[in-house]
């Protein structure tokens, strides 16, 4: 277990050999560093017939539906349809759920995630059983955003928070898991995901793409041939990329020693862009990103063309100016 998980599982550990054991949990941190990962092991040692040292057992009938993704007493309330929210219908069939009895004899749990994809109605639909749920029935929110959970609801809830990887831990992770340095920093740049070289190298290699376009267009590249290469790839992989190298250029800018940032194999290099041109293509990319990190289709939005386009003009403006 990562170091950092391990910390704060041993903070969930003490919660749940209390007298008073949580009914209603929430879960914050950062995804790529295994916010996930924390939310799934909780859901399994609530749900575990037979915990052994504190953790789910991994072999009981309950675990072994938990990893078919087939557990009859575990709902996933999640953001979906155009409006990349959680539904109120969701969330009445899911209070419907919190009454009835359990099949497997362990309670049920009941998982929000991400949590922040609640609307006010939603969160007002669940405070009432959040507050008083129904014997065995357990609620698990999770977030990267708690501050935008209702906070009337979020004062129900048992928060913990993921604890801090340091720099150092976050190295010997990713040596441990065999990535090179490169790798490790590449995924911290580009997608706030230190390990996704391995554990999404898919995600990686088309951040790597993007990165690379982003590059050919500050150098003179085409940005509707940038566009067209990157329509097929995945819209949030594209504009978090977007978003992070738009904030690199800003913050290089803030240290007049360096003239270069290199971010891969072609850096870029001084003259960068005017920070507040730069400013305003981020607040752009942001319009289009969140949407789309709540599951709105992206063909709905603009294309990434017009982002390119204002790209490009930077990076021209600023080599004339």
């Amino acid at each position: 277990m990562r170091p950092w998980i391990a910390s704060t599982w041993q903070r969930v550990q003490q919660d749940l050999s209390s007298p008073r054991i949580p009914h209603a949990w929430c879960l914050t941190g950062t995804w790529g560093l295994g916010l996930a990962l924390l939310t799934e092991q909780l859901v399994a040692r609530l749900l575990c017939a037979d915990v052994q040292e504190g953790r789910a057992c991994g072999d009981c009938q309950s675990c072994r539906f938990l990893a078919q993704g087939a557990h009859p007493d575990r709902l996933r309330l999640t953001a979906e349809g155009a409006a990349g929210r959680i539904r109120i219908d969701a969330v009445r069939e899911a209070i419907e759920l919190a009454y009835s009895t359990s099949t497997l004899g362990q309670g049920r749990v009941i998982e929000v995630s991400p949590a922040d994809a609640l609307n006010p109605e939603s969160s007002n639909a669940l405070l009432k059983v959040v507050e008083e749920p129904p014997s065995g029935t357990r609620f698990v929110f999770s977030t990267a955003l708690p501050g935008a959970l209702l906070p009337t609801l979020r004062s129900r809830l048992r928060q913990i928070a993921m604890a801090p990887a340091s720099l150092e831990m976050i190295q010997a992770e990713g040596q441990r898991l065999g990535l090179t340095e490169a790798q490790l920093m590449r995924g911290t740049w580009l997608l706030d995901e230190p390990f996704a070289g391995i554990e999404d190298p898919d995600r990686y290699q088309d951040a790597d793409s993007v990165m690379l376009t982003l590059q050919e267009i500050a150098t003179g590249l085409d940005p509707q041939i940038g566009a067209n290469r990157c329509k097929a790839l995945d819209p949030l992989t594209v504009l978090t990329v977007m978003m992070r190298v738009v904030e690199a250029c800003i913050q290089v800018q803030v240290e007049p020693q360096r003239s270069v940032l290199r971010l891969g194999p072609i850096p870029f290099a001084a003259p960068f862009p005017e920070p507040t041109g730069l400013f305003q293509l981020l607040d752009r990319i942001q319009a289009q990103r969140l949407p789309t990190a709540r599951g709105i289709a992206h063909m709905a939005l603009p294309g990434y063309g017009s982002l390119f386009a204002v790209w490009s003009h930077l990076w021209t403006k600023g080599r004339v100016r």
